[in-house]
């Protein structure tokens, strides 16, 4: 396919809507099963404790390092069957030819070593990227934001498949992650003044905790969401750069 040289922020947010609207069944069924239930079940059984408001960071780091030793065997299925979710969705969303949610999870399976390696390294990448500045990092944000989608499409290994994406991305850099920032400051705000209108009443009510098992859910829900807008959005970065047909 051809690509184009520079990315619209209307279409781009267009297409996503569509790409949403055409699978929402998929999309909810999948992420509703593989991302927000496994993460609501293990906020729910994880051990934690309070940190304290004067913790130092190296206190901080400390005490998530021995919550996560102490809930691996929640943390690590609940975060493979999220990776899974997360990999089925860009199947689903960027690949026409697997319309089926069945199709789209065993195809995910087949993907998720390439996808979980290739994350890691454009991780590390990224990383780099902060430690020399902040702005490189974000500019890597833009530049690696299609990688879920090029995996999706199965035709490039690891390498290959960064390799193409930083291709399809060139000179979209700053662009790509615009828009992605501006898509998740909305999201950001119109989730948190929801959860605030559903939490507030419950405070009142039964005291500073809430009520644990809305608390979770509405944390598991945002989490969803924020994944869900993520994927839609770079399967559509990925399809307006390489100028695939609307659907």
């Amino acid at each position: 396919a051809t690509m184009t040289d520079r990315l619209d922020f209307t279409a781009t947010w267009d297409e996503t809507r569509q790409l949403l609207r055409a699978h929402g069944e998929g999309v909810g069924a999948i992420a509703g099963a593989m991302l927000f239930l496994p993460d609501w079940v293990a906020n729910m059984f994880m051990q934690t404790e309070q940190l304290s408001d004067k913790a130092t960071i190296s206190e901080i780091a400390a005490q998530w390092q021995a919550m996560a030793a102490a809930n691996w065997y929640i943390l690590l299925p609940a975060f493979l069957c999220s990776l899974l979710g997360t990999v089925a969705l860009y199947v689903l969303l960027a690949r026409s030819d697997l319309p089926k949610i069945g199709d789209a999870i065993r195809a995910a399976l087949v993907l998720l070593p390439t996808y979980f390696l290739a994350q890691l390294l454009s991780g590390l990448i990224f990383g780099l990227g902060l430690l020399v500045l902040i702005l490189p990092g974000l500019y890597l944000i833009g530049r690696f934001a299609p990688l879920g989608a090029v995996i999706a499409t199965g035709q490039s290994g690891v390498i290959g498949s960064i390799e193409r994406t930083l291709a399809i991305t060139r000179g979209n850099g700053w662009v790509s992650f615009l828009l992605l920032f501006l898509v998740m400051l909305v999201a950001f705000v119109v989730l948190s003044v929801a959860s605030l209108a559903i939490k507030l009443p419950l405070v009142l009510v039964v005291g500073p905790e809430g009520i644990p098992l809305v608390t979770h859910a509405l944390g598991a829900f945002s989490n969803m969401v924020f994944s869900v807008i993520t994927v839609a959005l770079s399967v559509a970065i990925y399809r307006q750069l390489t100028a695939q047909p609307n659907i």
